[in-house]
């Protein structure tokens, strides 16, 4: 059943409302981890190898932060009992799941701009002409935005899987993900981009407002996985 963007945006506006605080708590919390992470990698940049091992380390940890806000977010429609601690969940419980399914789709995410730059090395010492390399350029890199759009959207809901389906294996995760998620991927992606406009707003306040606007957008998100989904289980 597809459910009308307004609708879902009030459900979460309204919990949003009742759990500003924690939330923003969380999100600051996620927030100081990327900037952590940042700068750490940016400090190991004299070792390719050693910068690709502290990135691939420090965006796993950050990753287990914002699966543990996911859980958050089913909690506020579910129980309503939540903590700012519970950004850590994941650590908790069965990490090993969630840490194989982010290596899975990392590298599937690698593989796909890999792939496009290869293609556009090898065409960058053949004999093309300029405006036809810049064209083919562009057509290479949509290609690889339009498959990195697609496994986005399609393990979009193995976070909350993890959460309701704990006896599930990193695999099942991936799998239930993407069949769930046949003939979904657009709508969601049309959620989400329902937000530009308060996105764009929040880099004007120097990032700030999206200690805000993220919670709200990913509680939409959560509206949309709750009764798209699991609605007609309960």
């Amino acid at each position: 059943m597809r459910w009308p963007y307004d609708e879902l945006k009030k459900k979460a506006r309204y919990l949003f409302t009742g759990y500003t605080g924690i939330l923003v708590q969380a999100m600051l919390i996620c927030a100081a981890a990327y900037l952590a992470a940042s700068y750490i990698s940016m400090s190991a940049s004299a070792s390719s190898v050693i910068f690709l091992l502290i990135s691939a380390i420090t965006d796993l940890f950050c990753q287990m932060l914002t699966a543990g806000r996911y859980g958050m977010m089913l909690d506020c429609g579910r129980s309503g009992q939540i903590k700012v601690s519970d950004v850590f969940a994941c650590f908790q419980r069965q990490p090993d799941k969630l840490l194989i399914v982010n290596i899975i789709i990392g590298a599937i995410r690698l593989l796909i701009f890999y792939l496009a730059d290869s293609i556009l090395r090898l065409l960058a010492v053949a004999p093309v002409p300029d405006a036809a390399f810049i064209i083919i350029t562009i057509l290479v890199y949509g290609a690889a935005l339009a498959a990195y759009f697609c496994v986005s959207m399609s393990f979009a809901l193995v976070y909350y899987l993890f959460f309701d389906h704990p006896k599930w294996s990193s695999m099942e995760l991936l799998r239930y993900s993407r069949e769930m998620m046949y003939g979904y991927k657009w709508q969601l992606f049309k959620i989400k981009f329902s937000f530009i406009g308060w996105l764009a707003l929040s880099v004007l306040s120097f990032g700030i407002g999206l200690l805000w606007v993220i919670p709200y957008m990913d509680l939409t998100v959560t509206r949309f996985y709750e009764e798209t989904f699991c609605s007609e289980k309960r």
